[in-house]
């Protein structure tokens, strides 16, 4: 069974995701996966548009990456330890239109910010 299969079916107060910060339940994922990709509509986001996730692995990533496929995006995985020129260039390259990074990415968004147009 697929990850995104179980998330559809799991019992809304069942654990679904463990991570540093704690656990989240089925239904806590799949309202904040709902959120999200209506949030990435709202902003523009159209089917094949490809989304830069820019973190580190936890329930917030999970729930970026779901949303952004669930929206019909691409999600384009940037490794949050690549270097500020290396992550522009991908993000050029690849013509990312819609930015996703966690908290502990945003200095480095910041710097990509101007190099990359955003």
């Amino acid at each position: 069974m697929l990850f995104s299969e179980m998330l559809d079916r799991g019992q809304d107060g069942a654990v679904a995701i463990v991570d540093s910060r704690g656990s989240v339940a089925y239904g806590e994922f799949r309202a904040a996966v709902a959120g999200f990709a209506a949030r990435l509509h709202s902003m523009g986001l159209a089917k094949g548009d490809r989304v830069a996730l820019w973190g580190y692995n936890s329930a917030n990533w999970l729930v970026a990456f779901f949303a952004i496929v669930r929206a019909g995006g691409v999600a384009l995985l940037v490794n949050y330890s690549m270097g500020v020129d290396d992550a522009a260039t991908l993000l050029r390259t690849a013509n990312a239109r819609f930015p996703q990074t966690s908290s502990q990415s945003m200095r480095m968004a910041g710097c990509i910010r101007g190099i990359w147009g955003f």
